[in-house]
């Protein structure tokens, strides 16, 4: 007998005998032992799929239904549910007995399966014109964070597969279509005791499986190692999570035996770049040449003008997750979709987690309320663009100018390499016809950092307020005056 074959078998006798035992308790006001009766015939559905047994697969499917509604108040139980439960378990027996004395898969007789799956169909009331709601199989995680903000180095270079830029609401067809899911398995204690592998069963999907977070508490890593509490190896305390690209029924016919504990989160371009990790709040105004990559260049084009810009931002910044991020999972994005990706690189210098579902809202506001800020932004440019030291100063070059010198003072805060310091002293040169005050000399941090708060006002010997507050007060003092 086929060995895979062999142990569904084995299985299915003692979730069968568990279930014939209490099915005649599910109408009573124990909600545990429905829950427990119908995780054994989910076990059953999901096994005999894996072995391709598909009588047992079909009957078991319509007993799973009608428990799943009755666990979830959608039906009111009634008597003549148990017996109608009865019939399909004691077929499902007969059909293991059978394959166990054949030593291969058999079918049940049409007639029967036909009557059987009639009589659980009218317990649920099928046969009458009801308006059904979908719902999901699985349970979506709430969380979100927890997987987005991730390292998924191990999805880099996946160029064999591709990801929708946005996922379509969530529905029936959507299941039964191939998508790509994070799934969360947190594992407890007792899952390896009972013979419940995680990594085994994910090898069910083989290649689909793209790749595998793990993590484990440091007591707990100690804990197993040590091998004081777990001699035989099978404590396992961690949280996996498998990146799977694949249809709803193939997970949960490999995962059958975890299915009811799993998190699932649909998995997309815009998701994965809403990454929510480092310091945020605070603009690299080098980052504005990434502006319009996505309108300029191609795919491969992007990643490199990425790269390059990576290394003048410090690793402690959101910006710089950012970024990473988008290198990651640059495999996956479809060519066609490269323009989508205007509003995340547009957004991308000012420090702020991208959420392309406010978008549209975001860009109304600003040209309501902030015209001021954008004309200058346009000032700034143009000091910056700029190679006429005869330009007038007036209040808006002023404000420009005050604003630039906020920005490189706190760009010192971030300094990490001598690239890092001479992109500060390019932008102190270019500012310096405008501000005659400046030495010729400047170039150590200490140096631009003390005359940039001279310039802006801060008086460094107040401990008591802090030189981003300060900043903040020079700069809306500026603006006040306008």
């Amino acid at each position: 007998m086929d060995q895979l074959l062999e142990q569904f078998l084995s299985e299915a006798r003692e979730n069968l005998a568990f279930i014939d035992q209490n099915i005649e308790d599910i109408g009573g006001d124990d909600p545990e032992l429905l829950n427990s009766v119908f995780r054994a015939a989910h076990t059953l559905k999901g096994g005999s799929g894996i072995v391709g047994f598909d009588s047992i697969r079909d009957i078991t499917h319509h007993a799973e239904d009608l428990l799943d509604m009755l666990r979830d108040g959608r039906l009111e139980f009634v008597e003549s549910m148990t017996a109608a439960l009865y019939d399909a378990f004691d077929e499902v027996l007969n059909l293991v007995e059978a394959a166990e004395e054949s030593e291969g898969i058999v079918e049940a007789d049409t007639e029967i399966l036909n009557t059987i799956v009639t009589s659980l169909s009218e317990q649920m009331g099928k046969d009458e014109e009801v308006e059904s709601v979908w719902k999901a199989e699985f349970l979506l995680l709430e969380d979100t964070s927890s997987v987005v903000n991730m390292p998924l180095y191990m999805l880099k270079n996946e160029s064999c597969q591709k990801l929708a830029f946005k996922n379509p609401p969530l529905s029936e067809e959507f299941c039964e279509n191939e998508n790509f899911y994070a799934v969360l398995f947190d594992i407890d204690e007792s899952c390896m005791v009972y013979g419940n592998d995680p990594i085994y069963t994910l090898s069910l999907i083989g290649d689909k499986v793209l790749g595998v977070h793990s993590c484990i508490s440091d007591n707990n890593a100690k804990s197993v190692l040590s091998g004081t509490e777990d001699a035989d190896g099978l404590l396992l305390r961690v949280q996996l999570t498998a990146f799977i690209k694949s249809n709803y029924a193939e997970i949960e016919e490999s995962l059958f035996n975890f299915i009811d504990e799993l998190q699932f989160l649909p998995l997309d371009i815009q998701t994965l770049l809403s990454i929510d990790a480092g310091e945020k709040g605070h603009k690299i105004d080098s980052l504005k040449e990434l502006s319009d990559v996505a309108n300029d260049l191609e795919l491969d084009e992007i990643v490199e003008a990425v790269q390059r810009s990576m290394e003048l931002v410090g690793a402690d910044t959101l910006q710089y997750a950012q970024l990473q991020r988008f290198i990651d999972i640059s495999s996956f994005i479809e060519e066609g979709d490269v323009k989508k990706l205007n509003d995340f690189f547009q957004n991308l210098y000012k420090g702020e987690v991208y959420n392309i579902e406010n978008n549209n809202e975001e860009e109304v506001v600003v040209q309501e309320v902030s015209v001021e800020e954008k004309e200058t932004e346009e000032v700034e440019e143009e000091i910056i663009q700029s190679t006429d030291a005869n330009i007038e100063i007036n209040e808006h070059i002023e404000l420009a100018l005050t604003n630039i010198k906020t920005q490189q003072l706190q760009a010192l805060e971030y300094i990490q390499s001598d690239d890092d310091l001479k992109r500060v002293l390019s932008m102190m040169s270019k500012i310096k016809k405008f501000t005659p005050q400046m030495p010729d000399d400047l170039s150590t941090k200490d140096e631009i950092k003390s005359f940039l708060e001279s310039q802006l006002g801060i008086v460094t010997s107040t401990p008591e307020v802090s030189v981003e507050k300060k900043v903040e007060q020079k700069v809306e003092k500026s603006l006040n005056h306008k």
